[in-house]
């Protein structure tokens, strides 16, 4: 996770662009973008034929306390819940919502451990996620 006065920055900077966008979509105003760009096929092509294999970087930690967060959470339906805890499958899209928002810090991802710090939007809650995935 970015310092604070970075993610202020960043904050900052969304509340400006939404409100740009806010507006823009408000006066039926049209942008056109010209949207070939090779690099960003060539990463979302990558990306999509290694997903299988990012899952098998999510852990659990013994710090898990059978919650069940991390399944309500997950937009893919990529999170089911064992007896002996969370288990990831392979349809992940890694947004990393789960890993983020657990109240535990039980899950890791490769590299990090559980006392790394997380991030996740300061005006988004865990139930307002949960509330838009069931609707």
């Amino acid at each position: 996770a970015p310092d604070a006065a970075t993610q202020a920055s960043r904050l900052a900077m969304q509340v400006t662009a939404t409100e740009h966008a806010a507006r823009a979509i408000a006066s039926r105003t049209v942008n056109r973008v010209w949207s070939f760009r090779p690099f960003s096929v060539f990463v979302s092509a990558l990306f999509r034929s290694g997903r299988p294999l990012f899952v098998t970087g999510f852990h659990r930690t013994v710090g898990c306390t059978r919650c069940g967060l991390c399944a309500r959470l997950c937009p893919a339906g990529a999170i089911t819940m064992t007896a002996s805890g969370p288990e990831f499958q392979k349809t992940c899209e890694h947004c990393q919502a789960c890993l983020n928002f657990c109240p535990c810090r039980a899950i890791s991802y490769i590299r990090l451990k559980p006392n790394t710090p997380r991030y996740h939007h300061p005006e988004v809650t865990a139930e307002e996620l949960c509330r838009e995935i069931t609707q």
